[in-house]
């Protein structure tokens, strides 16, 4: 526990003990604005394979008056594995805000060899101002763009020498005693990859299969291999694609194409996702996907401290869809 004085105020740092899921459920939803629940919060912290940080911040009362939680998870850096720290669900009730109470957090974190990467509110974004000058003058900003397109019957693509191209790519829906396939095509697009979290069989059983909000994973398949997967869940008719993962030569027209016409065939006509990728990122411009926003993402490098770099990032990365 870290004890915090301001001016004549003292307030304390500590981690999160078992018992206080109920403050922390209500200060979230309260002052986030994100109606969230013990399934969810407990899923996104208790039960993460690599395990999570959260950091409380208390009055001389033990009321808490501010959450900052980290997901530790497993990330690819330049070809060898270290830790990330997913920083979610900064908030401060709005009386103690001001005071820097989180600037001590980095006191909390290991010593070296991490990353953070953050999507931070306005509100949050000012909390990672005040960490200690070595940190806060290494943080860097990225801006990461989210795709839209509506989606129409297209007659041309579904022509029978049309279809018959694009049949050569195989959609399939991916059950949980399957996931060991995704493991080997991690071991492939690992190396097309500079910094990304590790999206390996664990991770996506945590992140797809764990989750309390339904998530649908599939495989894309050319032939007999795995080329990708990528996952969707449906709120109000719009179909967000929350994550993705192909082998680069695969990534052509013709698969997003596939994919579109999976969304189609589910009745929902409108299509988003979240994506840095370039190569990615060019073929949607191409496919007229147009950009609804930008989502700021925050990253730190303490393996190399101040060197800039970008992470590939999609909506499996936060929790923003």
């Amino acid at each position: 526990m870290l004890k915090i004085t301001r001016g004549d105020k003292e307030f304390f740092l500590r981690a999160y003990q078992q018992g206080d899921e109920k403050q922390i459920i209500s200060l979230i939803s309260e002052f986030l604005g994100t109606n969230e629940t013990l399934a969810h919060w407990q899923w996104k912290y208790l039960t993460l394979p690599a395990g999570s940080l959260i950091i409380l911040a208390t009055d001389t009362h033990g009321t808490i008056i501010g959450h900052m939680g980290f997901q530790r998870k497993k990330g690819w850096y330049y070809g060898a594995e270290y830790l990330f720290y997913i920083s979610e669900d900064v908030v401060m009730k709005p009386k103690y805000r001001g005071y820097g109470l989180f600037g001590s957090s980095p006191l909390l974190l290991p010593s070296k060899d991490f990353i953070i990467l953050g999507f931070p509110n306005e509100a949050a974004l000012h909390a990672y101002k005040k960490f200690p000058i070595d940190y806060s003058n290494n943080f860097f900003f990225v801006r990461v763009p989210v795709f839209t397109k509506t989606l129409h019957y297209n007659l041309w693509k579904h022509r029978p020498w049309k279809k018959r191209a694009t049949n050569s790519i195989e959609i399939r829906k991916i059950e949980i005693t399957k996931l060991d396939l995704l493991d080997r095509l991690w071991e492939e697009k690992k190396d097309e990859l500079n910094t990304s979290v590790i999206r390996d069989a664990q991770y996506l059983k945590w992140r797809m299969f764990d989750c309390p909000r339904e998530i649908t994973l599939y495989e894309l398949r050319a032939g007999e291999r795995c080329i990708g997967y990528f996952s969707i869940t449906i709120r109000e008719k719009v179909c967000f694609v929350t994550d993705i993962l192909v082998l680069n030569a695969h990534l052509i027209p013709m698969l997003i194409e596939c994919i579109e016409d999976l969304v189609y065939s589910l009745n929902t006509h409108m299509i988003q996702l979240m994506i840095n990728d370039k190569v990615i990122s060019s073929l949607l411009r191409e496919m007229r996907y147009s950009m609804r926003e930008e989502i700021i993402c925050t990253h730190f490098n303490i393996i190399e401290q101040g060197k800039n770099f970008s992470s590939y990032l999609t909506y499996s990365d936060t929790d923003l869809f």
